[in-house]
């Protein structure tokens, strides 16, 4: 990540709740992860995932609202993105353009200004005066095509996907999504991408259900064919102590499917010197460790969670075994590799 970024968006988040009357701060975070041993990369103190976020509205006038988003990751694209959203009736238009940084900007240049060809920008109409019915038009990408979640980040490429979302609220706390998208490029013809989606929550106890589908056509081979699934489980057994477990499973063409499975038990702790204190526990597995050139994986990690108002330290310890061509440090035949790592996460979430 460029220092001017980091300083950007550390401004951003520092005056952000005064730079102008009338803003209004809905999200700020920033998030490092800081690991001090680390067994495969040696003893050193270099930053895992570095996330920093910032986003303030302000409405215009009734029914219209403005908005600025800043984001900037060190695994993934910098962005500014500013915009309008307006409502009117039954429908809802978001415009607006993005500041790039670094990310794919082109050769011999660091920022460049565009339409923001994202999920910001929609088309949404409540049908027919409906408050339980919305239809969604993506003229550039579907909000949340892909898997985000413990196990699989997507089962779709990086390619954003055009196309329309229809999303209902079945009942109190159960709700329900059809998207579809199609597209094509330079590298493949007639992408057809397909997600459903279903959430409830009753007593503490809330489920979550994808299915996804995605076909091309390319010059390689006659046809792909891409099927996932997932379901994510969270329970609250009591005020203090919570669970959540996650299956998916991803299968391309004849390949063999790729499977992850992911839990996680924590519990709030009693208040210490005035840190909130959370223990964790959680495992993932995987047989093919979200890519079929690798094999099998198994990750295992512990800590605590301290929390103080908006800021939160969490030292961890974190233990894995996999097949030697995962970690890809070794030169010897070894079929099967450890590792481990103790890092510390430092966070700020508004």
């Amino acid at each position: 990540m460029k220092k001017t970024a980091v300083l950007l968006a550390g401004l951003l988040l520092v005056t952000g709740t005064v730079f102008a009357e009338g803003w209004d701060v809905s999200k700020a975070n920033v998030e490092g992860t800081f690991n001090v041993i680390d067994t495969q990369k040696g003893m050193n103190m270099s930053a895992g995932d570095v996330d920093l976020r910032f986003k303030a509205t302000k409405e215009v006038k009734e029914g219209m609202t403005s908005f600025v988003e800043a984001k900037f990751d060190e695994d993934k694209e910098n962005d500014i993105d500013f915009g309008l959203t307006v409502t009117e009736g039954d429908f809802t238009a978001a415009i607006g353009a993005q500041v790039t940084i670094d990310g794919q900007a082109a050769a011999g240049k660091s920022l460049t200004l565009q339409t923001n060809n994202s999920d910001q920008t929609y088309l949404a109409w409540n049908v027919m005066g409906s408050e339980s019915t919305v239809l969604t038009m993506y003229p550039y990408a579907i909000a949340d095509m892909s898997w985000d979640n413990e196990t699989w980040e997507t089962f779709i490429p990086a390619t954003d996907v055009p196309g329309f979302k229809l999303a209902m609220d079945l009942a109190e706390g159960t709700k329900a999504a059809a998207k579809v998208g199609v597209y094509d490029n330079d590298q493949a013809k007639n992408v057809y991408v397909l997600k459903g989606e279903f959430s409830t929550s009753v007593s503490g106890v809330s489920l979550d259900a994808y299915v996804g589908l995605k076909t091309e056509d390319d010059s390689t081979t006659a046809k792909d064919q891409v099927t996932a699934m997932g379901v994510l489980a969270k329970m609250s057994l009591s005020d203090a102590l919570k669970v959540e477990g996650e299956f998916n499973t991803e299968k391309t063409g004849d390949a063999d499917a790729a499977v992850g499975m992911y839990a996680k038990v924590s519990s709030t702790l009693a208040e210490m010197n005035g840190y909130v204190p959370t223990a964790y526990a959680k495992a993932k597995m995987f047989n093919k460790y979200q890519d079929t050139a690798k094999g099998a994986y198994t990750e295992l990690e512990g800590g605590v969670k301290m929390v103080q108002g908006s800021f939160t330290v969490t030292p961890k310890v974190k233990f894995t075994t996999a097949e030697n061509k995962v970690f890809n440090l070794e030169d010897d035949n070894s079929k099967e590799k450890t590792a481990s790592s103790i890092g510390i996460t430092f966070g700020y979430e508004m």
